[in-house]
């Protein structure tokens, strides 16, 4: 399968993640990433610690307090965790 297909947003779709990602990061609220990575669907839970724009990633610390460092292309689909 081609990687580029999955990474592909439209702009409502791109308006939501920034949404959510600028809420979860205001009120410090969990969040789920569904990445597309190394050929595969992966995802990674935990609060948003910072949104890197210059370098287009997002830092991500787990609730086993791991930072991980998105990038924006990689990311599917954001949600908030219940």
């Amino acid at each position: 399968m081609n990687e580029t297909r999955f990474r592909s947003h439209n702009w409502t779709q791109l308006e939501e993640i920034n949404d959510i990602l600028y809420i979860a990061i205001e009120y410090n609220k969990p969040v789920i990433f569904t990445l597309w990575k190394e050929g595969e669907f992966q995802k990674i839970t935990g609060n948003l610690h910072f949104i890197d724009e210059i370098n287009k990633r997002v830092h991500v610390v787990d609730m086993k307090e791991q930072v991980h460092k998105l990038k924006f292309d990689a990311i599917i689909k954001v949600k908030y965790a219940e």
